[in-house]
This record gives structure tokens, sequence and C-alpha cells, in this order.
């Protein structure tokens, strides 16, 4: 919040400080997005100090990631209805599947919610809205690659989050047990 205050401070509006907050809204967020989707992978696969932190603190580290997105969110929407910037439906409705599940999975990010759902359908929610959001952001790869847009190191990550589970899941279905 802190980054978006100065930048709307010295862009000297609010709609002149929107590109500006926009793109690092989404990194940052990204970067809380990332923590808490590899976090059960990395402690099954190199459990120690960070892994364990990672694992007792990966509710708030997704719940960081949510709010971070939903700033995010106030901001897209602010330069979608305030400028003349446009989206194409496609992208406006993917991203409004992203943040129904990101919603509902900030509403089932507590003990009573578990408990409510079950563990099986809370599980599922959390692994579809998850892979979801993953996908969203390997989506806007094309403006990667074309040159549009510097965001590689999202890139490099996101396939690397996907070895890591990928990893973590083999060494899970070979019966390995994960670390306490």
């Amino acid at each position: 919040l802190t980054l978006v205050g100065v930048a709307f401070l010295s862009a000297g509006s609010y709609i002149a400080a929107l590109p500006y907050v926009m793109v690092p809204t989404a990194h940052v967020a990204f970067a809380f997005f990332w923590m808490a989707f590899t976090a059960s992978s990395i402690h099954r696969l190199h459990p120690g100090p960070y892994s364990r932190w990672a694992m007792k603190n990966r509710r708030y580290i997704g719940l960081s990631f949510a709010f971070i997105h939903i700033v995010h969110l106030v901001l897209v929407l602010s330069n979608i209805t305030l400028t003349p910037d446009e989206r194409p439906p496609l992208i406006l409705a993917a991203g409004a599947v992203a943040y129904g599940f990101l919603f509902l999975m900030v509403l089932t990010s507590n003990n009573a919610a578990v408990k409510w759902l079950g563990t099986a359908k809370w599980r599922q929610l959390h692994l579809v809205g998850s892979w979801y959001i993953w996908v969203i952001f390997i989506a806007a790869m094309p403006e990667v690659l074309t040159g549009k847009y510097n965001r590689v190191w999202i890139f490099i990550l996101c396939f690397t989050a996907l070895a890591l589970r990928f990893a973590a899941h083999r060494k899970k279905k070979a019966g390995t047990p994960r670390p306490a």
C-alpha cells in the first residue's frame, strides 16, 4: 500500500498513477502466491527451516496474496472504468473466475470452513482454485514472448512451481512420507 500511495503522490493524480501501480501489485502478489503454492512441495522435497516456516504460515501467506491481489483488482477496475483502456471480454471472464476462486479460498481459509466443507471438499476447492490462478499467470505469457511486457521471471517461477509440485507428487506416489 505504501508503493501505491507513493505512486499516487508522485504521479499527481489517481488516474496518472494507475499504470505505475498495477504491474507492481501483480508482481508482489505473485511472489506471495508462489510461496503458498509451492510450500508443501518444497517441504516434501527439501524439509528445512524455510519449508517448516512456509507450511506453518501458508494460510497467512495465501491471505497476503489475496489482499494484495484484491488491491490489484481495484486498480485494474479503476483503469478500465476511468481510462480508455479496454480488456477483451474473454480476459475479463477468465479474471472474474480467478477472483471468484480467490474469494472462495479466502472465505474458506479458516478451521471452521474446513470443518463445515469437510477436508476433501476444502482440499479440492483450494487445489482447483490455486491451479486455476497458476494458469492465469501463465496465460499472460504471450505478452512476455512478444516483448510487450517484461515478466519473464514469473514465467520461470511458474514452471519452477510446476516442476516442484510434480516432483513432490512423484515422491508422494513413491510412498516417501512427508516430513513433520
